[in-house]
Formats: C-alpha cells, sequence, structure tokens
C-alpha cells in the first residue's frame, strides 16, 4: 500500500467517522466532547462509561494508518487537549498504549542506523554530473574505445543521466516506464515490484534537472536504440523480453558503462536511484530549512515520507514505515 493510497483511505474513514478529514478538525470535536464531559457530575458509573465511549470513539483518529512514531505523537497531541480542558484522570487514564513508548524508543534508534547510508557524502555532486553528461550528449562527442560504435556509446549516457535524473529502476527505463503529463504534473506509469492491485498506479514524477520533456525525450531515444539493435541482432523487440531477460541481456554492460562514465564513483546501475534519492533529500532541507529545528526522530519520519513519495515505495506495516504525522 503505497502513501497516497494510504491518505486517500484514511480520510475516507475519517469522514465517515468525523465528518472530517483533517486532524485539526477532529481535535477541536475532541475538545467539545471533553467540555461536555466535564458537566457531569455525581454519578462516577456514568463518568467512567463516557470515559470509555470517548477513547473507542476517537482511538482510529490516533492509529489508523498510522506508523508507531506517527502513534506516538498523536496520542501526545489528544493529552494535550485533555490536559488544556483539564478533563481529569478518568479521561487520561484511557489515552494510553502500553509499551508504545518503549517500542518507539527501540525504532527510532534503528531508523538511526538506516539513516546513516542517506548521511553520507556522496562520490559525485549529482546535479553538476547530469548537467555534464548532458552536455555531452549536446555536443554528440564520445570517447570510443575499439569494438564501440557511437549509437552504443550515447545509449550508455542516456541510460546514466535517466537514472540520476529519475531515479527509477533499471528495467523500469529498459522496458516499462512511460512519463505522461497530468494536469499540470508529470507521473510515470509502469512502475515495477509493485502488487497487483498498485501496478497501474501513477506516481507523481519528481525529477533532478532534467525537465519531464527532456527526460521523456532521453528515454524515448534511448528506447528506440535498444529495439532497433535487438531487431537487428535477435529479430525482436523490447516486448518480446520479460524482466529477466532484460536484466540478463543488459545489465551487465550498463553497469560497466556507469562505472566508465562516472569515473568508477559509481559502482552499478541500482546506485543511481540511491544518489538520486539522497540528492532529493538534501534538496527537499535546503528548500525547507525550519525542519532542521525537528528533532533526529521527527526529522527521520519526514525524511522517510519524502523517500516513499518520490520512489513510490510500498508502505510496509511495520515499525519503520513512517511518515509525516499532522502538525
Amino acid at each position: 500500500m503505497n502513501r497516497t493510497h494510504i491518505n486517500n483511505q484514511r480520510a475516507r474513514v475519517f469522514q465517515a467517522l468525523y465528518s472530517a478529514t483533517s486532524q485539526t478538525e477532529i481535535l477541536e470535536q475532541f475538545k467539545e466532547e471533553l467540555l461536555t464531559f466535564k458537566t457531569i457530575k455525581n454519578d462516577d458509573d456514568f463518568k467512567k462509561d463516557e470515559a470509555s465511549r470517548i477513547f473507542s470513539k476517537y482511538v482510529l483518529a490516533i492509529t489508523y494508518l498510522y506508523s508507531l512514531p506517527s502513534i506516538k505523537n498523536n496520542l501526545k497531541a489528544y493529552k494535550k487537549v485533555i490536559s488544556e480542558v483539564r478533563a481529569g484522570n478518568d479521561i487520561s487514564k484511557n489515552f494510553y498504549f502500553e509499551g508504545l513508548y518503549g517500542t518507539v524508543t527501540k525504532s527510532s534508534e534503528q531508523n538511526k542506523e538506516k539513516r546513516k547510508t542517506t548521511d553520507e557524502e556522496l562520490p559525485i555532486d549529482v546535479i553538476s554530473e547530469i548537467k555534464r553528461v548532458r552536455k555531452i550528449l549536446e555536443l554528440d562527442k564520445f570517447n570510443l574505445k575499439k569494438n564501440q560504435n557511437h549509437a552504443q556509446v550515447r545509449s550508455y549516457h542516456l541510460a546514466y543521466i535517466l537514472g540520476l535524473s529519475t531515479g527509477r529502476r533499471f528495467t523500469e527505463l529498459l522496458k516499462s516506464i512511460k512519463i505522461h503529463k497530468k494536469n499540470n504534473d508529470y507521473v510515470f506509469i509502469g512502475l515495477l515490484k509493485k502488487k497487483d492491485e498498485l501496478k497501474n498506479q501513477q506516481l507523481k514524477a519528481y525529477f533532478l534537472e532534467l525537465s519531464p520533456l527532456e527526460a521523456r525525450k532521453y528515454l524515448q531515444e534511448f528506447r528506440d536504440f535498444l529495439n532497433n539493435k535487438l531487431q537487428k541482432d535477435k529479430n525482436i523487440s523490447l516486448d518480446d523480453l520479460t524482466e529477466s531477460q532484460i536484466n540478463t541481456t543488459f545489465s551487465k554492460v550498463y553497469n560497466n558503462a556507469v562505472t566508465k562514465i562516472s569515473n568508477k564513483k559509481v559502482p552499478n546501475f541500482h546506485e543511481l536511484r540511491k544518489f538520486y534519492t539522497i540528492t532529493f533529500q538534501d534538496i527537499y532541507l535546503e528548500q525547507n530549512p525550519h525542519l532542521k529545528d525537528n528533532s533526529e526522530q521527527e526529522l527521520s519520519v519526514i525524511l522517510q515520507d519524502v523517500r516513499y513519495t518520490i520512489l513510490g515505495h510500498e508502505i510496509k506495516n511495520d515499525t519503520t514505515s513512517t511518515y509525516v504525522t499532522f502538525k
């Protein structure tokens, strides 16, 4: 289940339960209920029942399709309202999840370990590298070795710049991905490694340095070269090859090309996706300097959200699947 699907699903459930979709609106309703709750006098049993009912009503607002760190932050917001209203112990003792804080702390430490790879200094400046390779493509001049032809080496540079600019997988670029304009945005269609119900889902396309039209032009040229080569050598097309066959046929030569073009600074094509992601995170933080005031854990949640958004990852139902909670 990806982030867009989760947000839409949560909004539908919240609308049905609370006639609202934002936490701000739901918290206002919660506050009104607490003020009414405070008016209950001289009926302890009824007061305890109402406290349980209120918790049962709002527990989904706190937990539904949220990660554990987000649940922790949401719970804090509801407990803050309880404290501000001075609703009393009957209410506050219900808003508690045993083991939550310890589990989140453990999860946070695990996330810090995972983030080490995103904090490292890259061996190349991705934006400068895209500009450099784009210039080579524009000049259409390449250093050819023996047994290399111009069109083949140009295709290496096309694959390299597309990997850095789009962050898409090798097989997606070779065969499956399409770049379509939708309203004022561009989307990717044809994502791989998706569950069946998500395979046809569109993902908003985020490009580094290249414009969407440049990326689409380079992608078309790259595919045309591959199809022409397959037709000439084997009398088949890309459509005739499975994903596995594409990897078997092309991965070695294009992995070697990535190493050569990057002057051995990038070991293989898959690393381009990693470099794209780290660079996009850095740019996102530069464009949103206020985020640096967040704690390490909060920043980890935010950057996790950025990664899921740009890569189109499916969010797994575990403690590492974190994304931005409400403010």
